[in-house]
């Protein structure tokens, strides 16, 4: 069971980020934002869950919330490289560089 759960995980989390076209940041001149989507494996909206944008480095970490829509966004984001970690009750922790 331990192994079905784990192999689901790593599935959602491979899927999560990569075939998410929506999980992106951008931004022009001195400020961005990174937004995206969290899903379930099934295309589901994952409602409530923690995501943390940071940047170690720098010492910038902004944390959002996911909408009933499973969406976040964070803004005013000086142009950088972001660790983008998404936390939700259902699921296994996922770590993104973005």
């Amino acid at each position: 069971m331990r192994s079905t759960l784990l192999a689901s995980a790593f599935v959602f989390v491979a899927w999560l980020f990569a075939a998410n076209p929506e999980a992106h940041a951008q931004g022009t001149g001195t400020s961005g934002e990174v937004r995206g989507t969290v899903t379930d494996p099934a295309g589901g909206t994952a409602p409530k869950a923690t995501v943390e944008i940071e940047d170690a480095e720098k010492g910038i970490r902004r944390t959002a919330i996911t909408g009933s829509d499973g969406a976040f966004q964070a803004t005013g984001l000086p142009p950088s490289t972001y660790s983008v970690t998404c936390d939700s009750p259902a699921f296994k922790r996922k770590l993104t560089e973005t």
